[in-house]
């Protein structure tokens, strides 16, 4: 794994304010579509 696309470095400015953002609320249709599509990757070996 390269280990850039797995850590994170916030940044740290003394101007930057860190905000956490809220959760999106995902409908169950939209779900539905997310883990069929997810499943597709899966299969064709693009993501493990």
């Amino acid at each position: 794994m390269i280990p850039i696309y797995c850590c994170h470095t916030p940044r740290k400015d003394k101007d930057f304010n860190p905000v956490v953002q809220s959760r999106e609320v995902v409908t169950p249709t939209l779900e539905d579509v997310v883990k069929k599509e997810v499943m597709k990757l899966v299969e064709t070996g693009k993501i493990d």
